[in-house]
């Protein structure tokens, strides 16, 4: 299967609809090539000679017949009868494929037997009956067939793709000993890394290094970024903060990258999910100190606080791991109101669930004990799911001079009048 797949990758110079039916048929869409090339003719002078290249490389019998037609089965057939033929429209198709045995058709053995043990030897003995009735006969599968081959009927031929692999290596004629040298040797892989995907219109977010010494001993290095990426400088930040954490105890000979998973490459404001201004944020700022912190702290390390406007606090504010925020389609909402407080007077630390506070003399304590500086600030919301909540909020101050959010859970105060506490912590400000 593999020379077949070798073939297909040339046929991507003219297009990139490709189907291999067969492990020595290859079928290609070309009606958008055509102008490209001034005709089939044209486009025949280009492949060809690349193909039957490729086949005395192989070391494989040099038969190559091409067919055109408007129908992919019927150019299929005609191929895999030996038949060199170019028709243009669909009218001619008829009158060619009549001649072909039965025996050649990509149908199954029974049928075949089944037409064969009626007299039907030929294509055009078939033409000659009733679809209504062929169909009725021999059933759907010959029906469909013949309409394919007539171009009546798109055929349905699973289409091929390259298995993209990037593979690389460089041997210096002096051996690498410091991580400055390995970054050297590096540095022009990473540049062909740059420009395969380039040419591919793709990205990629995982790499392997492998480091081989004098012992013929190879050491792997893997790494990765939060968001797919083309530049060469974001790698070798990566790799040179890999390279300060590992040992290297013989001289280096060998440097290779491998990568094998790509994502498609989409141009700012490109993309189906994000929007411009999304594009256009934060990690055009800065993007390698972001890779860094990620790949020094984990990327479950670096978070982003997401605003959603509502009066529940809990669900106005929360944290993000940051590589997840580029997916957040944009919301095309009416605008509404910032909330029940005046902006600027809720913190943007918000605990992941409140805390009790403990309270003396009735007054709430954290630290020490709290003085109330604005509010009450009362939210009554949610009434709808269930999860009601009545609240009194209110900026506080401990004696070590930390301002807190905190609020008074009048729910809870009357279903539970003995509690201890019904004060909570839900903030502190910076």
């Amino acid at each position: 299967m593999q020379p077949i797949k070798d073939l297909a990758a040339l046929c991507l110079s003219v297009s990139d609809h490709i189907y291999i039916p067969g492990q020595d048929v290859l079928a290609i869409d070309v009606r958008s090539s055509l102008r490209l090339f001034g005709g089939m003719r044209g486009l025949s002078r280009t492949l060809r000679p690349a193909l039957q290249d490729k086949l005395n490389q192989l070391q494989l019998p040099v038969l190559y017949v091409e067919a055109a037609s408007p129908s992919a089965a019927a150019s299929i057939l005609l191929s895999q009868t030996r038949q060199n033929v170019l028709i243009p429209q669909r009218d001619g198709l008829r009158s060619i494929l009549g001649s072909i045995a039965i025996e050649h058709l990509m149908l199954d053995r029974r049928i075949k037997k089944r037409l064969a043990g009626c007299g039907l030897h030929y294509l055009r003995d078939l033409w000659r009956l009733p679809a209504a009735a062929l169909r009725l006969r021999f059933g759907r599968e010959l029906s469909d067939y013949l309409s394919q081959l007539l171009g009546e009927q798109k055929s349905s031929l699973p289409r091929w793709h390259e298995r993209l692999v990037f593979e690389h290596s460089i041997t210096p004629d002096i051996q690498a000993e410091t991580p400055a040298d390995i970054l050297v040797l590096a540095a022009p892989l990473l540049d062909q890394l740059n420009a395969f995907l380039r040419k591919h219109h793709k990205t990629a977010d995982q790499l392997l290094f492998g480091l081989t010494d004098i012992r013929q001993q190879t050491l792997s290095i893997e790494l990765y970024t939060r968001h797919p990426v083309r530049e060469s400088s974001v790698w070798l930040m990566l790799l040179e903060h890999k390279l300060q954490k590992t040992t290297i105890n013989s001289a280096i000979t060998s440097v290779s990258v491998l990568c094998s998973h790509f994502q498609d490459y989409y141009p700012g404001g490109a993309h189906p999910a994000q929007s411009r201004a999304q594009l256009s944020g934060s990690d055009k700022a800065a993007p390698d100190l972001l890779e860094l912190l990620s790949a020094r702290l984990g990327k479950d390390a670096i978070f982003s606080i997401h605003h959603e406007e509502d009066y529940d606090p809990a669900v106005a504010g929360n944290y993000r791991p940051y590589e997840h925020i580029q997916a957040i389609k944009p919301s095309f909402k009416a605008p509404r109101s910032h909330g029940f407080i005046p902006a600027g007077k809720q913190p943007c630390l918000l605990l992941p669930t409140p805390m009790r506070l403990t309270t003396r003399q009735q007054n709430p304590v954290y630290l020490s004990p709290l003085t109330l500086l604005q509010g009450p600030e009362r939210v009554e919301t949610r009434w709808w799911t269930g999860q009601d909540i009545q609240r009194d909020y209110y900026v506080a101050r401990n004696l070590q001079g930390m301002r807190l959010w905190i609020f008074r859970d009048l729910k809870r105060s009357k279903a539970e009048p003995n509690t201890r506490s019904g004060w909570f912590l839900q903030g502190l400000f910076a």
